[in-house]
């Protein structure tokens, strides 16, 4: 039998993201009531991130993604992006096919100034959005020497995700002290959020296997991510949490 999922509806997470030290935004990860897409069980996995202080002055963020994730399967049937950054915006759609018999493949839509794109490519069927990926990591044992590579579809891109278990490293975050085990996560993103080298993702060391810090040297400098406060979600169960608060 497979083990219950770490995380469940109702959880809710939030960071606060600072860039160069400075606060830049937050950022809230909610799993939300369950529902169906086409007779299928999903869980809606929300992300909002606003930028503040004189990031949003300079640059204001207001994204939003959510993946409609199978806690069966432990793969996304959806995913959606809706992006307003700099006063500029943009949206996606990622629908996941993974139907029995026939390649695999994701149907995507795109919207920009430039108008709308639709467009279908064959894809690993094990694929996951990025946000899903995040979830998808904390289902694993997460010991030390483990090693995992999960398919990425991200819009026009697709690529490989891979993470490398590095062993336990106690954390203290705003939320409060851990037991942690610290997670390397080597990307593929172009741009700003291009990164120098694998990005150091801090999960707890209980069942729930909560992100605590996400470390990443991007081009436009040095980005944190720390847990603030959290909710746990109904899968997790009382006499499964060890982290320290």
């Amino acid at each position: 039998m497979k083990p219950a999922n770490p995380f469940g509806p109702g959880e809710e997470l939030v960071f606060q993201v600072k860039v160069l030290g400075a606060k830049s935004g937050t950022a809230r990860f909610s799993v939300g009531s369950p529902s169906q897409v086409e007779e299928r069980l999903v869980w809606p996995i929300t992300m909002q991130a606003q930028s503040q202080g004189l990031t949003d002055r300079l640059y204001p963020i207001r994204d939003r993604f959510v993946s409609l994730w199978d806690p069966v399967t432990r793969l996304p049937v959806e995913g959606r992006l809706t992006a307003d950054e700099g006063r500029k915006k943009r949206a996606m759609s990622i629908r996941f096919r993974r139907d029995s018999g026939e390649p695999a493949r994701a149907e995507v839509v795109l919207e920009g100034a430039g108008g709308t794109e639709t467009f279908a490519e064959t894809m690993d069927r094990s694929a996951q959005d990025l946000q899903s990926a995040v979830y998808w990591l904390r289902t694993r044992p997460l010991q030390a020497g483990e090693r995992d590579e999960v398919p990425i579809v991200a819009g026009k891109r697709q690529w490989a995700m891979g993470a490398e278990v590095i062993g336990p490293s106690p954390i203290k975050t705003p939320a409060g002290k851990f037991e942690a085990v610290l997670v390397r996560v080597a990307t593929s993103f172009a741009g700003k959020l291009q990164s120098q080298q694998p990005i150091a993702v801090y999960f707890s060391a209980d069942a729930r296997h909560l992100p605590l810090r996400i470390e990443a040297d991007l081009l436009l400098g040095k980005l944190t991510a720390e847990l603030v406060s959290f909710e746990l979600g109904t899968d997790v169960k009382p006499e499964e949490d060890h982290a320290g608060r």
